[in-house]
């Protein structure tokens, strides 16, 4: 299961880097003033909730060996787990965002 688990938060990395991308192209920008970076992940977070769960559901779908995925219904209960705490995650993909623009 923490296989899973750490597969869920990859995933969800994955998702968040790429919409961050998505954003500075749509922008036309290079890089996010930091001051706005929690407004903009708060506000992704929000608007794609459903839709980055449903791209966990396939992706997980596709990484793993059939036997190996546990169902929709289970990675519907970890998936709500890992994002109960909107704060935490917020507070999580900002200072990832932070870093990820720094090293970039």
């Amino acid at each position: 299961m923490s296989n899973i688990l750490t597969n869920i938060k990859e995933l969800i990395s994955f998702y968040i880097k790429t919409n961050y991308e998505e954003y500075l192209k749509v922008n036309n920008i290079d890089k996010i003033e930091e001051s706005k970076i929690n407004e903009i992940v708060t506000k992704m977070f929000d608007e794609k909730k459903e839709h980055l769960q449903t791209f966990v559901k396939n992706a997980l779908k596709d990484l793993l060996e059939k036997e190996e995925y546990p169902g929709d219904n289970q990675i519907d209960i970890i998936f709500s787990e890992i994002i109960e705490d909107r704060d935490f995650c917020i507070t999580k993909l900002t200072t990832e965002i932070k870093l990820y623009q720094k090293n970039k």
